[in-house]
């Protein structure tokens, strides 16, 4: 099983088999490195996140960036009574709490104990974060970006929303009911 942070075109070259998070890491996989390779099964059903869990009330948002940064303000500022942390460097009112970039040890604390998961991310690759929420029973709001199709299915494993106001409240509105 290769990380996103452990890829390394070396490695993948002398492998026999890879584990891959997705069907478009499976393809891009198998086409550049003629491995065989094994795609890893969506997450855990949207029932499971109703199970009571130990979660804290506020909302991890992670990689605001500059196209969403606008989007994230107006959904922070009419979300008032909400909490939201992010790990981007983008400024909010008094509901929003930035950290930066964190380390593995405090990306998990921040993850196991958030109400809900929120990634923007619209560059690169880290289906890893998606799938590190789901293992936490914490539901996932993503964009229809890459491969988050495959991790999240729609009102299944997850939420994929467009890029609008409205549908980020609405989607906050259903998996904190």
């Amino acid at each position: 099983h290769i990380e996103t942070a452990d890829y390394n075109p070396e490695i993948l070259q002398r492998s026999n088999a890879v584990i891959t998070p997705t069907r478009w890491a499976d393809d891009f996989i198998c086409t550049r490195y003629n491995n065989q390779s094994f795609v890893i099964p969506p997450g855990l059903s949207m029932a499971h996140w109703y199970s009571g869990g130990e979660h804290d009330q506020y909302i991890l948002w992670e990689d605001v960036g500059e196209p969403y940064q606008e989007l994230f303000r107006r959904v922070t500022r009419n979300e008032r009574n909400r909490h939201f942390i992010t790990t981007s460097l983008v400024k909010g009112g008094s509901n929003v709490t930035m950290v930066g970039g964190v380390n593995d040890e405090s990306w998990a604390t921040l993850v196991k104990r958030a109400a809900v998961y929120i990634t923007t991310i619209t560059s690169g690759f880290y289906p890893e974060r998606i799938a590190h929420a789901m293992a936490a029973g914490v539901p996932v709001i993503c964009l229809n970006y890459s491969c988050f199709n495959e991790l999240v299915r729609h009102g299944q494993t997850g939420l994929i929303v467009s890029p609008t106001e409205d549908s980020f409240r609405g989607a906050l509105a259903y998996v904190t009911q």
